[in-house]
Parts: structure tokens; C-alpha cells; sequence
């Protein structure tokens, strides 16, 4: 049982929201080889939200069932989980009513063959509902089902091969198949070489397939009394249901290794690739004449509706290293580097520019991590870690400015069962902003970013 506070940044003596929410879990052991497992919980809702550039305010609740079977290396598990509650558009008023479901079911078989081979097979069925009034027909429902394999092969001892593949059936876009397969290799002790290729996806959301709402978007006429010097126009946003998967392919190549003991290194690179990202765009524009007939200028620009698309495709290519060190028994620490730049492989025809062979700049080039983290025999511990973030920008126009956070965290542990600590995030008061600010019309919400101190009581009985 408990009850969490989100985090807020508007204001710095801003109440947060606090949800109360609940977890519950029962096991019972039938045999040796057999155990069955019965958890569920309740949770409320609250607290704002945005889509798009509109502010809104949700409140409702949340339910969940989860039963788990295992027996030797078999396991079935059953969920479900339910959501109830309100919308409020702030700039309109509006209270849009919404209610979800998900009942799903997976079975999964482990079998190991002649000592070499270990092989999983599985299959899932899930059943998701929606109601709301921004959904087509105020109701859409989905059974989604896929099945999966994979199997390790050790030929030898320091070798491992492992493939794998699933196989989704989506109602709207149909079968899809995604394979993926690795191979390790320790050719002497402490020294480990992986490679890996794979390919995932995500499919549309119920909301860019289904979605059906409008905008009031108030437009200049460019006259003078007595004509009106605005009008206002709904927009409306529709869903796509012949939408495709977003698709990802990635290769990886990395190398781990163990020194003196004490220093474990790694070294990782990729090339990604992406494609058919789910995008809003503009549909039809107003003809000429039907901008007459609204009283609006000829030379006016505004689309009829607006609607989800399949549109671009990128690559992504980058690395990671990783070093972590026992410094003593009582003494770690870790530093990481990371790199990734993201290419346009293909120009956008709905902008003006040519985006072909330019990098997205939204995602930062750079990242470096490091970490302190102490455990003293008197029960003391302390985490210091500090974490950079290189500058991205959004649209071509709009920057936001590269940040490191300093966090630490200060633990004293009483006994066994009991904790306390104080934690500080973004130390310093590096204040800045992850996406783009709230404060520009039109664009995606994001808060400014400042400190937050927090104290932790954690008790196990």
C-alpha cells in the first residue's frame, strides 16, 4: 500500500499530485516443481497532461489481475487490467469520458535437447478494447496474437548461438515476422566477443488508427471593419486503420573483458536502421474557392483535416564504452561514453528544405555518465553520479542547450528491514529543458527542469 507523488516543475511551491494505490500478492508453492502465483492491485489517476499543445486534466482509476502457473519449464500466465476515468480539456471544457480493457494470455515451454541445445516456445493472445468520444464509433476493440521460438546452440563451451524469431498477427496491418540471432565467443577466460543482428517494430496506437476529433483554430482574415479580422475553423484529426508498423533493424558488435579482477571494460557499436515512422500530418488543403465561400483570403493556407502517415526513413549508427571498477570492498565506481548520430535517408516532400543525408538533430551526439557509489559497514551509503546531455534541436529552429545533472543520494540502513535516506536530483540546479518548452505556442510541453529533494523511508516486514 502507498502513496506516490509525481513530480512537478512549474512553480517551485506548487502542490504536486498524489495518487494512492495499492499491490497485493499471493503464492502458494504445490510441489517441488509447481508454484502458482495470484498478484492484483488498484490505483488512482490524477494529474495533468498534454496532447499536442493542448492542456488537459485526467482523473479515474486503474485495476489489474495477474495469475502465474509454473510447472519445471512451463509457464502460463493471465492478465488483465482495466481503466476508468475522465478527460478534461481545459481550453474547450470538454470532459471526454474513456474506459480500456486488456485480457491477455501467454504460454511458454522451455526444452533443453542433447545438452547442447536449449530451445523456448511460446504464443500470446491480447485483447484490447477502447471507449471514448475522440474514437471512431466511440468504440474499437483488437485481438492481436503471435507466436515465438528460439534456441541456444553450444557447439562448445565458449561458444553460443542463438536464434530466434516471432511471428504477430495484427487485425488492421496483418502478419508481420520479426527475426533476430547473436553469436558469443570467449576464446580464453575473461575476454567475451558478441555479435548480434535483429529487427523489432511497433505497431499504431489505438489512437492513430481510430482517433477522431477536431481543433478550433482561429485564422486572419486581413480585413478591416466592419468585416471580422478572424475566423474561427474546426480542423478535424482523423485516424489512419491502413497504417504500417514502425520498423527496426539493428546490427551489433561488442567486446567485454575482466582486468586484474577489479575493472570490467566494454566496448559496443551499432548501425540501426528505421523506417515507416507513424507521423501527424496535414491532409487536403482549402481550395481558393472554398476559402471565398469562408471569408477568408485566397492566399490563405489551412488543411481540411489532419491524419497519421507512414512517412521516412533514417539510420543510426554509434557506440558505447563502458568501464566499471572495484576501487575497494567498500567502493565502486562506473564512467560510460556514448555517441549516436541519426542520418535522413530519404527527403521529406511536405517540407521545404532537403533533409536527405542530414542529421536529425533532435537526438543528442553525445552522452557521458560516471557513478560513486559507497556501502560502509556501519550501515552508510552513498551515490554520487553525474550524467551530460549534448545540445539537440527541434524543427530546425528551436535549440535547447546541453545540461549535466548531479545527483546523490545518502542511505543509512537501521537494521535488516528498515532505511532511510535523502536524495537530491539535478544538485546544482542545472535548470534547462529535455523537449521543448510549454511556453511556445504549437509545440510539445516540456517543463523547465530544476532541483528536487526528496526523503525516503523503505521498511520490509
Amino acid at each position: 500500500l502507498g502513496w506516490y507523488q509525481t513530480d512537478q516543475w512549474t512553480e517551485e511551491k506548487e502542490s504536486v499530485d498524489g495518487i494512492p494505490r495499492g499491490n497485493v500478492a499471493i503464492g502458494y508453492e504445490i510441489n517441488d516443481v509447481s508454484k502458482i502465483t495470484f498478484s492484483g492491485g488498484h490505483g488512482e489517476i490524477t494529474g495533468e497532461m498534454a496532447a499536442g499543445h493542448i492542456p488537459m486534466e485526467k482523473e479515474g482509476t486503474t485495476d489489474y489481475f495477474q495469475a502465474d502457473y509454473n510447472f519445471k519449464d512451463l509457464r502460463v500466465l493471465a492478465y488483465w487490467e482495466g481503466v476508468d476515468g475522465e478527460i478534461l480539456d481545459t481550453t474547450t471544457l470538454l470532459i471526454d469520458e474513456q474506459k480500456g480493457s486488456t485480457y491477455e494470455i501467454e504460454i511458454q515451454q522451455a526444452v533443453n535437447l542433447l545438452e547442447k541445445h536449449s530451445i523456448i516456445l511460446g504464443g500470446n493472445f491480447r485483447n484490447s478494447s477502447v471507449e471514448s468520444d475522440t474514437i471512431k464509433d466511440r468504440k474499437q476493440e483488437q485481438d492481436i496474437w503471435n507466436f515465438y521460438a528460439q534456441e541456444e546452440f553450444k557447439p562448445i563451451d565458449s561458444l553460443s548461438i542463438v536464434v530466434g524469431g516471432r511471428y504477430d498477427y495484427h487485425p488492421l496491418f496483418g502478419e508481420h515476422t520479426t527475426p533476430r540471432t547473436s553469436v558469443i565467443y570467449s576464446p580464453v577466460k575473461n575476454h567475451t566477443f558478441r555479435m548480434s543482428a535483429a529487427t523489432a517494430f511497433r505497431s499504431p496506437s489505438f489512437i492513430e488508427s481510430y482517433t477522431k476529433t477536431s481543433t478550433a483554430v482561429e485564422v486572419e482574415t486581413g480585413l478591416s471593419f466592419p468585416f471580422p479580422p478572424s475566423l474561427v475553423v474546426d480542423i478535424p484529426t482523423v485516424g489512419n486503420e491502413d497504417l504500417t508498423p514502425e520498423k527496426i533493424t539493428t546490427y551489433e558488435i561488442g567486446y567485454q573483458t575482466f582486468l586484474i579482477d577489479r575493472i570490467k571494460a566494454r566496448v559496443d557499436l551499432f548501425y540501426n536502421e528505421y523506417k515507416d515512422f507513424i507521423n501527424a500530418r496535414a491532409g487536403e488543403i482549402y481550395s481558393v474557392g472554398e476559402l471565398v465561400s469562408l471569408g477568408l483570403p485566397p492566399d490563405t493556407i489551412i488543411p481540411k483535416n489532419y491524419t497519421y502517415v507512414n512517412r521516412g526513413e533514417t539510420e543510426g549508427i554509434g557506440g558505447e564504452v563502458s568501464v566499471d571498477v572495484l576501487i575497494t570492498e567498500w567502493l565502486t565506481g562506473m564512467v560510460n561514453y556514448s555517441y549516436q548520430e541519426i542520418i535522413n535517408l530519404e527527403d521529406d516532400l511536405l517540407t521545404a528544405g532537403d533533409e536527405k543525408d542530414q542529421r536529425r538533430k533532435e537526438s543528442p551526439l553525445n552522452k557521458v555518465n560516471a557513478e560513486l557509489r559507497a556501502k560502509l559497514k556501519n550501515g552508510v551509503s552513498l551515490n554520487v553520479s553525474a550524467n551530460y546531455v549534448d545540445e539537440v534541436e527541434w524543427w530546425g529552429f528551436l535549440k535547447l542547450d546541453s545540461y549535466t545533472l548531479v545527483n546523490v543520494r545518502l542511505g543509512y540502513q537501521i537494521n535488516d528491514n528498515l532505511e532511510i535516506a535523502v536524495a537530491a536530483f539535478n544538485l546544482f540546479e542545472d535548470k534547462h529543458y529535455q523537449y521543448t518548452p510549454g511556453n511556445i505556442p504549437g509545440l510539445v510541453f516540456g517543463e523547465e527542469i530544476g532541483r528536487k529533494v526528496t526523503g525516503n523511508i523503505n521498511c520490509k516486514f
